[in-house]
């Protein structure tokens, strides 16, 4: 692999020929990395294609490059949604940087029974610009060219009217992945993940007339850990 395919940039200004890096990546670009114009690098548009271009012009917080050519990469199913019970703040960050080298293609949180307080009243859009730094630094390094996106929290009711395809819930007395796996692939899977305090008796009920518990192993995992282990889980079906 070249210097120039180990790097991946992120763009969304971009017309048949040229695209356009913003102040953040011509900073990672030039004084982390130290190309100069005249080099070749690759760049995505964060939802599926990846482009192959040349540097043109560069300033200080903008650089011009040329499209020399382009790829789109097939999405392979299932298509991941994780249903995760908010946790804290810092948590939702390390789901955003976990979850997109694993192809999750959205994050709802859900407002559970036992879930953190509410820390997102009317600061949201804030928080939501730095998870979103987040997940395109994740798909940077992972070489990813889907961006994962991350809605604003919702109800537990809310969450269970909007599931898609296979419905998965994490709960202890669940099946193991092997159990629950058949040889057709689902196009989509729903994954539940509990809060810190776990779901409520209800929230159970609920999710098991939906859906199919899975047990993550013997031990009791922290949320974002056992979101990442359940995604890891459900890949298996993309091998």
């Amino acid at each position: 692999m070249s210097r120039s395919d180990h790097f991946l940039f992120y763009s969304t200004e971009i017309s048949d020929q040229v695209l356009v890096l913003g102040s953040d990546e011509v900073a990672h670009l030039t004084q982390v990395l130290r190309f100069t114009e005249g080099d070749e690098i690759l760049v995505t548009d964060g939802v599926g294609t990846i482009f192959d271009c040349r540097i043109e012009k560069m300033k200080r917080d903008r650089a011009l490059c040329s499209i020399l050519s382009k790829k789109t990469v097939p999405f392979d199913s299932p298509l991941i949604t994780l249903y995760v019970g908010v946790p804290d703040r810092d948590r939702i960050e390390t789901l955003c940087e976990e979850l997109p080298p694993l192809g999750v293609i959205k994050v709802i949180p859900v407002i559970t029974q036992h879930c953190q307080k509410n820390w997102w009243d009317g600061r949201w859009d804030k928080c939501e610009e730095r998870f979103g730094r987040k997940i395109i630094a994740s798909i940077k390094q992972s070489h990813n060219p889907f961006a994962m996106t991350i809605d604003f929290p919702v109800t537990f009711a809310e969450a269970i009217s909007s599931v898609e395809g296979t419905v998965l819930f994490c709960d202890e007395t669940g099946a193991s992945m092997a159990q629950v796996s058949t040889e057709q692939k689902p196009s989509s899977v729903s994954i539940f993940v509990g809060p810190p305090g776990g779901f409520s008796d209800e929230e159970k009920a609920i999710l098991a007339a939906n859906g199919t518990a899975i047990a993550l192993g013997p031990w009791r995992l922290r949320t974002e850990l056992a979101a990442v282990t359940a995604v890891a889980l459900v890949n298996q079906w993309r091998l």
